[in-house]
């Protein structure tokens, strides 16, 4: 058996897909297969995928007969498939360094608790490398390792620092226990995904940006950014994390008021759906106004705290 399970879901991306199996293939690691999954794209990526038929490496290949509507599905179908003890959901619009699965399975041989092992990423237009990282791991200044609680308390409750599904490894054991509501959602599933994942094991983290992740106006990503689908997934995750104690009430009312200020400004939301999203987030205008007293009132007191010990 393999190591490593690569699975490439692949919706419409015939133009990078020869790129990101090549950038696969390219690896220095070589204890692997790969399961290439098309969710009916009309692109013709089929003619591209054929030309890896034959490949030792690919181990699956397998065209949907209509679109699964979510890729969290097609994330699914890859784990079920996969033969390895480890998994990387390499998406198909991505690509990486030679050195990327060779760094990241050593975290497994390292700590057998590990269940997640993953990098930077740095993000890619129209193909080129910016040299930026992802404005989400910014904050993150070091390699680390820690429980994946801690990791769920410090970061990902707050938001998917785990930007990239490319960018990670993790234990097949552990995704398959992965409660499978994350594939009920179209944009917001990898936030839940690797929520629930984490706090399985421990969390290694690695600061070189060796996963490339692309930004396209017409990804999934793009495509939902500011709709209402959108809003009424990040709220109904949080809702879950402040009903399983993750997020105290300050947090989780504090999401809501950041949320409802966006939505009150949004220019893409109907006035209809703007009530339907503030009713779901019962929404006050008290809750409003104290969410912004208080975050005002913690940053004079971190100010004078500062300006204190500078004294």
């Amino acid at each position: 058996m393999p190591r490593v399970s690569v699975i490439v879901p692949n919706f419409n991306y015939r133009n990078c897909l020869d790129r990101r199996i090549k950038s696969i293939l390219a690896q220095t690691y070589n204890d692997y297969e790969i399961i290439l999954l098309d969710d009916c794209s009309t692109d013709g990526s089929a003619e591209v995928i054929e030309l890896y038929r034959d490949n030792p490496k690919v181990s699956s290949i397998v065209y949907n007969e209509e679109n699964s509507g979510s890729a969290f599905r097609q994330w699914k179908k890859g784990i079920d498939l996969a033969n390895g003890e480890l998994i990387w959901i390499a998406e198909s619009d991505d690509f990486c360094d030679p050195c990327f699965l060779a760094i990241l399975v050593s975290a497994f041989d390292r700590d057998p608790n590990c269940v997640i092992s993953f990098c930077r990423s740095e993000t890619v237009i129209d193909g080129r490398p910016t040299g930026r990282v992802h404005n989400m791991q910014k904050r993150m200044k070091n390699d680390f390792i820690m429980s994946g609680r801690n990791f769920c308390n410090k970061w990902q409750k707050h938001g998917n620092f785990i930007v990239n599904a490319s960018s990670a490894l993790i234990k097949k054991d552990c995704a398959k226990r992965v409660d499978t509501r994350y594939t009920t959602y179209k944009g917001a599933g990898d936030l839940l995904f690797w929520f629930d994942a984490a706090l399985q094991g421990n969390v290694h983290f690695f600061c070189k940006p060796m996963n490339k992740y692309s930004l396209h106006p017409d990804s999934q990503t793009a495509e939902l950014s500011g709709k209402k689908q959108n809003f009424e997934e990040s709220l109904k995750i949080r809702k879950i994390f402040h009903k399983e104690g993750f997020l105290n009430n300050w947090e989780y009312y504090k999401f809501k008021g950041y949320l409802c200020y966006y939505i009150k400004n949004s220019r893409i939301l109907s006035a209809e759906e703007k009530r339907a999203l503030f009713s779901d987030a019962g929404y006050n205008p008290t809750i409003g106004l104290y969410v912004a007293a208080k975050t005002v009132t913690r940053t004079l007191h971190r100010l004078l705290t500062f300006n204190k010990s500078k004294a």
